[in-house]
Order: structure tokens, then sequence, then C-alpha cells
């Protein structure tokens, strides 16, 4: 009995190279389940920094927000300033008087005869 081995040969590279694709895809697909796995667990860890750090500034902002002035305060504020604004430009009027005044005493001082 003569056994055909060129047959058997045939069916064991078809095998070989089946077996071979088949574990080339498997550890490809693994492999990029991996990185893929490794990927989102650091994103995960960053993702739960950065909610914290996001939370603090919200935290920070409100706290702000809460100490700035209303409406009615600005508008307070407001007129307060107008007021200021008036008594200074009257000052500015009395001022400018008094310097013409000290002005004239000056020119007099100057001007005036030797005794």
């Amino acid at each position: 009995m003569t056994l055909n081995y060129e047959a058997a040969n045939f069916w064991v590279t078809v095998g070989l190279w089946a077996y071979g694709v088949f574990s080339s895809v498997r550890l490809w697909v693994t492999r990029k389940d991996r990185a893929t796995n490794a990927r989102v667990k650091r994103l995960e860890e960053n993702l739960g920094e950065r909610l914290d750090e996001t939370e603090r500034d919200i935290l920070i902002i409100r706290r702000e927000i809460k100490n700035l002035p209303s409406q009615s305060q600005i508008q307070r504020l407001n007129e307060n300033m107008g007021l200021l604004n008036a008594e200074i430009h009257e000052l500015k009027g009395r001022l400018t008087g008094i310097n013409r005044a000290v002005d004239l005493i000056n020119e007099y001082l100057i001007n005036r005869p030797a005794s």
C-alpha cells in the first residue's frame, strides 16, 4: 500500500496556512482590544481628574458670582459717582477762583512800592 504524500502535504499546508491566518487575525484583534482598553482606562482616569477640577472651578465661579454687586447696587454707585463728579466740578471752579485771587495777591506783592 502506497500513501499519497502529496495530498497529505497539501492539506497540512492548507491547515498551517489557515492556522496562521486565524492566529494573525486573533492576535491583531486582541492587540487592538488591549490597546483600546488601555486607552479607555487612561481616559477614564483623566476624566475623573478633569471632572474634579471642573467641579472645583464651578464652585469658585459660583462663589464669585454670589459676591458680585446687584443691579441696584451698581445703579446707586453710578448715582453717587455722578454726585461726586458734580462736586468735583464745583471744587474745580472754586479752585480756579482761588488761584486767580492768589495770582492777584502775588502780583500786588511784587509790584507794591517799597517802603
